[in-house]
């Protein structure tokens, strides 16, 4: 008898670990931590959507830029490579994404313009909103930097809403495109990289060098420019108007991958 309710404790303190994962995201590090200098940022973030995000695709998001990082690194002896990469990453990729998070920062900014906030209420944030993010390349910092940002921005939307000048359907629609931010930074950069995975094999960083050091070889053509920011990149070629076909079958099966938050990610592990 005294073992039976051992076991069932037991069992109840394993089904209270296994149901904390679905509530908090993982510390995300490297697979290289612990065999080279690391960069660790804390996150503490504020709002409901960054947390849902997070504990979803923590991994899949540190994965990617794991993989830009070791792109990075491998690039440091070919200078015109190098500056190829990088600046795709940081006036296209992650330029797009600001203006994104900008133009939730205008909208908000539009409702609060136009209502009157009578009294406003005290928002209480848990103390498990936060993660760990541990990097083996400073180019990392951009995505920590980013869900910051970002955060910050819809703290600022759920405070609207939580104080009743937002209706549900406004807030779904910022949700919605708070996921667009998110997922198009790391899809961006699973696209322009994909020419160094290996059939049915890991990404090599040593193959992608080979399609990097070809003048022919241009990353705008594989970036998805989204419809309402193709004015803002009109030096960009967009894939979508060159393959239509094959674009919407990939922003369909994107789509399916990180719009619902209620659905796990598939992790890559990742080879720098």
């Amino acid at each position: 008898m005294a073992d039976q309710k051992k076991k069932q404790r037991e069992n109840k303190s394993t089904a209270r670990q296994t149901d904390k994962r679905k509530y908090a995201p993982e510390d995300a590090r490297s697979h290289l931590a612990g065999k080279t200098k690391t960069i660790e940022a804390t996150i503490n973030y504020q709002s409901d959507f960054m947390h849902s995000y997070l504990t979803r695709h923590e991994m899949s998001t540190l994965n990617i830029f794991e993989r830009l990082g070791a792109i990075f690194r491998m690039a440091r002896s070919d200078k015109e490579a190098y500056a190829k990469v990088r600046n795709w990453h940081y006036e296209t990729n992650i330029a797009i994404a600001e203006m994104q998070i900008e133009t939730l920062q205008e909208q908000r900014e539009q409702i609060v313009a136009n209502t009157v906030l009578a009294s406003e209420n005290t928002i209480n944030v848990p103390d498990s909103y936060n993660i760990v993010f541990e990097l083996s390349h400073p180019v990392g910092n951009t995505i920590t930097q980013l869900i910051k940002s970002l955060d910050g921005e819809l703290a600022e939307i759920e405070k609207v809403f939580m104080n009743g000048l937002m209706d549900d359907l406004e807030y779904e629609q910022a949700s919605r495109q708070a996921i667009a931010v998110m997922s198009g930074v790391v899809d961006r950069i699973y696209k322009v990289t994909s020419p160094g995975k290996r059939d049915n094999g890991p990404f090599s960083p040593a193959l992608y060098m080979k399609y990097l050091k070809d003048p022919t070889f241009d990353l705008h053509e594989r970036t998805d420019i989204p419809r309402e920011l193709r004015e803002a990149f009109p030096q960009k070629k967009n894939r979508s108007a060159v393959e239509p076909e094959k674009t919407q079958k990939t922003e369909a099966e994107s789509s399916e991958k990180v719009t619902t938050l209620s659905q796990p990610d598939g992790t890559e592990k990742e080879t720098a």
